[in-house]
């Protein structure tokens, strides 16, 4: 299977967009649990860096595929022919969802910390940037295909899967600014709400990569179905992991000082496995599909 250097670009500006997404709305959901704890944890500016990120990894993102299909260097970035086509394809449309949704969840985050009225009227806005994200991963590429249904299905994947690896950096954070007991609180309520969120991540990405693979031949068999089950493992990797924190670090946090430390250590490697889950998934929304 070849490679080229637009493919590698677009894989690049991918990630990007996934870590900037994932990021922001990963860090407002530990922000909000660690607000509750009442905790000057302030997390505004490193969801307003991996936001930025997120949406220059979507120009770059969309100028790159104008490129590879003008296939005449980099000057054809700058195609006109070729940029007004994908800006009329459903590539404008996810440029359209993604930069609007970004720009509203950047001006959300801005005012994190907001009291009284404003803090609700911000996180309303955060909520539509959010659907604007997640609606943005089902209008290209094979699932732009799929019925009503399983593009919601989709969406709400991505969602929750956005919200749970986006997590990590915060609460790797949140190791070396807690106490004990307070860091014990916030990773039983985070562990809580994981527990739904990962249950229904998990049945509603199965339900989907059904439709997409289609059969137990194509899933041993062909590139794209191998690829999921790459995935699939550094999944099954990173839910153990973090069934060790549920069921055994976290309850040692209040008992002893070298728990923090081990719960630190282990969601790096979360973190680690969070990463390579991107970098999979960009490998089979790019250079493989369902086709294949």
């Amino acid at each position: 299977m070849e490679i080229s250097p637009w493919d590698i670009a677009i894989i690049i500006s991918k990630l990007m967009i996934y870590i900037g997404i994932a990021g922001s709305v990963g860090g407002v959901f530990i922000h909000w649990l660690v607000i509750q704890r009442e905790q000057p944890f302030n997390l505004r500016q490193h969801c307003q860096l991996l936001l930025f990120i997120g949406i220059v990894g979507t120009l770059l993102n969309f100028f790159m595929q104008v490129g590879a299909f003008a296939e005449s260097g980099l000057s054809g970035v700058f195609d006109p022919f070729y940029n007004n086509l994908l800006w009329q394809s459903n590539a404008g449309d996810a440029l359209l969802y993604r930069l609007t949704g970004l720009l509203l969840a950047l001006i959300s985050v801005t005012k994190l910390t907001a009291t009284g009225q404003y803090r609700n009227i911000f996180a309303a806005t955060f909520m539509i940037s959010v659907i604007l994200l997640a609606r943005s991963f089902s209008i290209i590429g094979h699932t732009a295909e799929m019925n009503l249904t399983s593009q919601l299905l989709l969406n709400l994947h991505v969602l929750l899967v956005f919200c749970w690896l986006g997590s990590l950096w915060p609460l790797w954070k949140a190791c070396g600014v807690l106490s004990a007991a307070d860091l014990h609180k916030v990773m039983q309520q985070f562990g809580y709400y994981a527990s739904y969120m990962v249950s229904l991540l998990i049945l509603c990405g199965l339900i989907v990569a059904y439709q997409l693979i289609g059969s137990i031949h194509s899933l041993f068999f062909t590139s794209y179905g191998q690829s999921f089950l790459l995935k699939l493992a550094l999944v099954m990797g990173i839910l153990l992991i973090a069934a060790h924190h549920k069921f055994n670090l976290v309850a040692k946090l209040i008992k002893s000082e070298q728990a923090t430390k081990a719960l630190a250590r282990s969601i790096q490697w979360e973190m680690v496995l969070a990463l390579l889950i991107l970098l999979t998934t960009t490998w089979l929304t790019t250079v493989v599909g369902p086709d294949h």
